[in-house]
């Protein structure tokens, strides 16, 4: 039993025909406002958004719509998130989705070409290993590779994290990484082996270029989720 159902059902025991008839008209009414509330919320925020041009205007839906979630995400062609409706939108439409029992709208902003980078890692965990045990891991790991060992080997034996990839990162975006570790990888040559670290977090790698650098076209749209 759905929760107005229940509603109906305690409202309606212990009275009359007439009464019954009465509370059941009213909670209909009731839903049926919510309904209408809803389908303007979301009229009214595609009309909002068609004032968005930039990313830097998002800040005026975060102010209207401070109780909703207000997103700005860039998503590839290929990526999971890309719905058909989605590939449909030309620069500045808008359209409306169900996803996982919410709705979202949502508006393209635009389209632009960015770098892509891949590389594979070895963490080191900075706060279980002294400064003078990295040290002294890191070349170790490194005469391994060159000597011959398989990068994914060393993974298995020294990294510290959970990667199920053997350290495989697979392709990101500029901008998605700490930015120590992306320009490290940007600026390496194909399967060169260097060192990264990432001192505030305590954070340290040994890091294997394992592709050329490339672009990728990358959607950036508004994302509003609709409050029922």
């Amino acid at each position: 039993m759905d929760r107005f159902s229940a509603i109906v059902q305690h409202q309606c025991s212990n009275k009359g025909p007439y009464e019954n008839m009465k509370i059941t008209i009213t909670i209909i009414l009731i839903l049926g406002l919510i309904s209408l509330s809803f389908s303007q919320s979301i009229d009214e925020i595609k009309e909002d958004l068609k004032a968005i041009e930039t990313i830097d205007q998002i800040a005026l839906l975060n102010e209207k719509y401070y109780s909703f979630n207000v997103q700005v995400i860039e998503i590839s062609e290929d990526s999971e998130e890309m719905s058909e409706n989605l590939l449909k939108l030309k620069k500045r439409e808008t359209t409306a989705t169900e996803e996982n029992g919410y709705t979202f709208v949502y508006k393209l902003i635009e389209k632009s070409m960015l770098p892509e980078y891949r590389a594979s890692y070895i963490y080191l965990d900075g706060t279980k290993l002294s400064a003078q045990q990295i040290d002294s891991l890191r070349p170790l790991i490194i005469n391994k590779f060159k000597s011959g060992t398989a990068f994914s080997e060393l993974v298995d034996k020294y990294n510290m994290d959970g990667n199920a990839d053997k350290g495989d990162l697979g392709w990101f975006k500029q901008g998605s990484m700490m930015p120590e570790f992306e320009s490290a990888v940007r600026d390496q040559t194909i399967n060169e082996i260097f060192t990264v670290d990432v001192p505030e977090r305590n954070w340290h790698y040994v890091a294997l270029k394992t592709h050329e650098n490339r672009e990728k076209e990358y959607w950036t749209f508004v994302k509003v989720r609709i409050l029922k």
